[in-house]
């Protein structure tokens, strides 16, 4: 198999604002994987009040929390930022 490692000069401003973003979006989606999991744990079937305490949100608005993080994370499991993040980081 061909070498698909992109090797940045992180000595340089760019490579190094290159490489702390790649950085930062891999321990973005790994917050979001754990909070997820933590966030499912406080669900009780159709009963997000726990969820929703626990987080501080309005009464009713645990699912949609809940959703929106799901949501994110698997817009982060996508192949362009798996690639990203394997290839420059």
């Amino acid at each position: 198999m061909a070498t698909s490692w992109i090797n940045t000069n992180t000595s340089k401003r760019l490579g190094a604002d290159l490489r702390q973003a790649v950085h930062a979006l891999k321990e973005c989606r790994s917050d979001f994987r754990e909070l997820k999991a933590v966030m499912e744990t406080m669900i009780d079937g159709s009963d997000y009040s726990l969820l929703e305490t626990e987080l501080g949100l309005a009464t009713g608005q645990g699912q949609t929390a809940y959703n929106l993080v799901s949501g994110a994370l698997t817009d982060m499991e996508d192949a362009n930022i798996n690639q990203t993040v394997i290839r420059l980081g």
